[in-house]
């Protein structure tokens, strides 16, 4: 006869030693797994994985990094799905680098009073964290608040600012949120890369145009400083290009004698970065501000037999856009005071459509002055992708052209801006010919360092050369920051766009790739959750309490056929 007490009494030890292994090995596998950081990215877009060039970074941090992010506290959807953002990449930053990311969450509207309130806010602005007001209505309920969408990064006791908040100001609100989103590891791991950098990349920027005055390259000195020794000159000045990591040149000189064409040149083959700024044509805009006219004179420049050689073709045309930005022309006068007026010009296209590239995934508008528009050659091994376009409606006119601002009052006849989208811009990569290759060298050319080919490398050209000039504000003379119109105030992409080429082309971690990340956006459809609200709110309260109960009971089931022969 079986003892019933007897082997109830050992399932009962039976169970329990399970349960107290099934504790053990949990432990040890937790144990284990602390050590050893994994995930699995399960989204289609690989919202949670991080660039190899940003793990990298993170693995080498050798001082710990703190991030004080100005978003918290109560936001609209769109912007709590940006601070969720943040705090995720910032939780994957920590677990590759550990201790040395260190973060937290600030709301700098919670200061006690209105006098310390606008001193943060001050302080915030000035380190580059600009406000953004929102106003939005969720719920019936109207939200109205000015938050600091940004960061500030601190490490070795220097601080920067960083704005989180940025993508095509012309786009959705919900599609520049998610533009920001997308940015989110890139202006992370590109400002704590900045911090931590022991040695900077050497640019020189050379100025071949005599008309363009000092103070018009204030702003591209002050938003690459930061980042790079910077060398303003000319290549007359500066023969020897060599020791230079990059070149940017500006609106090249209409010939060059045969010693700078054979440096530009050699200059490439050896590795160097060239990025090319420059119209076809010549025009005297001081002309043009004083009489309202100005001749537009085609210009065969000195290095335009290089850029063929390597695939670009610079024609002297000029582009004319109805999607353009505003030019200050008299309308009439009262009294003995002139009206000014602000109206659109043609020959400043807004540049608004980007190629796929990562120097301009995401990129706010670009306001170009007298833009050439590029074309290409067919040139084996050189990939050429276009970055910028000019927009559908706008057309070429050839140089040479009279350009009156007294035309600009009229009516423009839409039907003549119908040749568009074109090319504003290149980026070149691949193996380079020298293009005295098969030729006999210059006299003064040195054949044992002479090199006809060179290995992989990469170069821009960009038909206008004004994106890097900044405007002078007309009422105190002084230089506004790059990118912005001192008559309308807005301001334009031209400092991120020219930051993005120079680390695309100077980055050996290749951080820049992250800018490539895109997610998708899978919005609800408003309409049906309002209709459906009440169905989904009950299922989602009563599903999981019937579910508890359904198992109760299988349970109950479970446990009495088990037990009842005893």
């Amino acid at each position: 006869m079986v003892d019933f007490k007897k082997k109830f009494h050992s399932l009962k030890v039976r169970d329990i030693l399970i349960t107290l292994i099934v504790i053990m090995l949990a432990t040890n596998l937790n144990l284990l797994v602390s050590k050893h950081f994994f995930q699995v990215d399960l989204t289609s877009e690989g919202r949670y994985t991080l660039s190899n060039a940003t793990k990298n970074i993170l693995k080498k941090l050798d001082d710990i990094v703190y991030v004080d992010v100005y978003l918290d506290g109560d936001f609209p959807a769109g912007f709590k799905r940006l601070q969720t953002s943040i705090e995720e990449t910032l939780d994957v930053f920590h677990s590759y680098a550990g201790d040395k990311i260190q973060y937290r969450f600030i709301d700098p509207s919670s200061a006690k009073s209105s006098r310390s309130k606008n001193e943060y806010y001050q302080y915030l602005a000035n380190m580059g964290i600009q406000p953004t007001n929102i106003h939005a209505t969720e719920n019936g309920k109207k939200i109205e608040k000015i938050i600091f969408p940004g960061a500030i990064i601190s490490y070795g006791g220097k601080e920067l600012g960083v704005m989180l908040f940025k993508g095509n100001k012309s786009a959705p609100p919900q599609e520049r949120l998610n533009q920001s989103v997308e940015g989110v590891e890139y202006e992370l791991i590109s400002s704590i890369k900045k911090l931590t950098q022991r040695k900077r990349k050497h640019v020189a920027i050379l100025s071949e145009d005599s008309h363009i005055r000092p103070n018009e390259l204030a702003g591209l000195q002050a938003c690459l400083k930061d980042n790079y020794e910077l060398t303003i000159s000319t290549l007359q000045q500066l023969p020897n290009l060599m020791p230079f990591d990059a070149v940017l040149l500006l609106r090249p000189k209409s010939s060059y004698i045969p010693r700078q064409e054979y440096e530009l040149d050699q200059y490439v083959m050896n590795g160097g970065k060239l990025l090319v700024f420059g119209e076809g044509f010549k025009i005297d805009t001081d002309s043009l501000k004083s009489s309202g006219r100005a001749f537009a004179t085609p210009i065969q420049g000195g290095i335009d037999n290089l850029l063929f050689k390597w695939g670009i073709k610079k024609d002297g045309n000029i582009i004319q856009d109805l999607n353009a930005g505003t030019y200050p022309i008299v309308t009439g006068n009262m009294g003995d005071q002139p009206q000014i007026q602000l109206m659109p010009f043609p020959y400043y296209p807004l540049i608004n459509q980007f190629g796929k590239n990562p120097i301009v995934n995401n990129l706010d508008a670009i306001k170009m002055d007298y833009a050439s528009a590029l074309d290409t050659v067919k040139v084996a091994g050189i990939r050429k992708t276009p970055l910028m376009f000019s927009s559908p409606y706008s057309r070429t006119v050839q140089a040479p052209v009279l350009i009156e601002l007294t035309n600009m009052r009229g009516q423009i006849d839409p039907k003549k801006f119908n040749q568009g989208p074109f090319a504003t811009a290149y980026l070149l990569e691949g193996k380079f010919t020298s293009i005295y290759k098969d030729r006999f060298l210059p006299g003064f050319a040195n054949s044992k360092t002479f090199k006809a080919e060179t290995a992989d490398n990469k170069i821009m050209v960009v038909g206008d050369a004004d994106i890097l000039l900044n405007k002078i504000n007309p009422r105190d003379g002084q230089p506004v920051p790059l990118g912005v119109d001192p008559y309308s105030q807005q301001d334009y992409a031209h400092a991120d766009f020219i930051k993005n080429s120079l680390s695309y082309l100077l980055d050996d971690n290749g951080i820049i790739i992250a800018r490539n990340k895109t997610l998708k956006i899978r919005p609800l459809d408003k309409v049906k959750v309002l209709e459906e609200q009440t169905f989904w709110q009950t299922l989602n309260i009563a599903l999981p309490v019937l579910l508890i109960l359904l198992l109760g009971v299988i349970w109950y089931f479970v446990r009495k056929q088990r037990y009842s022969k005893f």
